[in-house]
C-alpha cells in the first residue's frame, strides 16, 4: 500500500519502474543502498552542492538504469522486488533525501497492505521457482 521505491527511468509502456525496499530484507537494503551511493557518489554530491541539506525536493536526481539494477538483483533472486506503478494511481508521493537514505534502510517493513512477513515470503519463494520461466518487465 505505500511502497518505499527507488525509481528507475520511466517504462516504454509509460508504467514507472523501481524497486520495491519493503520487499528486501534489512541487510540487503542496506548493502544496496550503500553500492548505489558509493557508484554515484559524484552525481550525489553534485545534486546536494546546490541544495540544503537533507531537502530531497532541491536535490538532482541521479540516473539509476534499470538493466543493470535487474541484472545484480538476478544474481541473489531480488528482482521480485522490481515493480511497476500506474503514475496516474500514485498519490501522496514523497521524496526521501540522499543524506536520509540510511534511514530508510533500518526500516523493516512487516505490514505490506494487510499481509504479513509470511505471505511475502510464500510469493518470493514462489518468484524463484517461476523467475526462469517468466518473461523481463
Amino acid at each position: 500500500m505505500n511502497p518505499v521505491v527507488l525509481a528507475f527511468d520511466t517504462h516504454p509502456s509509460g508504467t514507472d519502474v523501481g524497486i520495491n525496499l519493503n520487499l528486501l530484507p534489512v541487510q540487503f537494503k542496506e548493502d544496496l543502498l550503500d553500492m548505489i551511493y558509493d557508484r554515484m557518489e559524484g552525481q550525489i554530491k553534485s545534486n546536494t552542492g546546490r541544495s540544503k541539506k537533507d531537502n530531497a525536493l532541491t536535490q538532482g536526481e541521479i540516473d539509476l538504469i534499470y538493466k543493470d539494477a535487474k541484472k545484480f538483483l538476478v544474481q541473489f533472486g531480488f528482482d521480485f522486488a522490481i515493480r511497476q506503478y500506474i503514475p496516474q494511481l500514485k498519490k501522496n508521493q514523497k521524496v526521501v533525501s540522499y543524506e536520509s537514505w540510511a534511514k530508510i534502510a533500518l526500516c523493516d517493513f512487516q505490514d505490506l497492505s494487510g499481509i504479513g512477513i509470511n505471505e511475502v515470503k510464500r510469493a518470493f519463494r514462489e518468484h524463484l521457482k517461476t523467475r526462469s520461466k517468466r518473461k523481463d518487465i
